[in-house]
């Protein structure tokens, strides 16, 4: 066995620089393998929806099961509501 009081100063930097190498190899080969990000198939980032699809799809959100009127510039309402002037 290493007698550590035998050792000369000069060995002593190399002998912790030996441990803490030898420790950090060993750790790192037992460690687990960590899980891979799963990819998307398609590179290719969404396409935004278009802004007319996205009122009409908020708006059949917000009144399920009701006729929807389409007044233009994203005007969607229920068709049974009072007559909306302008």
């Amino acid at each position: 066995m290493l007698n550590i009081a035998r050792l000369k100063a000069n060995q002593l930097p190399q002998l912790t620089i030996l441990l803490t190498v030898l420790l950090a190899t060993s750790s790192e080969s037992m460690a687990s393998p960590r899980k891979s990000v799963q990819q998307n198939s398609s590179p290719v980032a969404a396409v935004p929806e278009d802004p007319q699809a996205y009122a009409m799809r908020i708006a059949r959100q917000t009144w399920p099961g009701r006729d929807l009127c389409d007044d233009g510039g994203y005007r969607i309402h229920p068709c049974d509501m009072a007559d909306r002037s302008r």
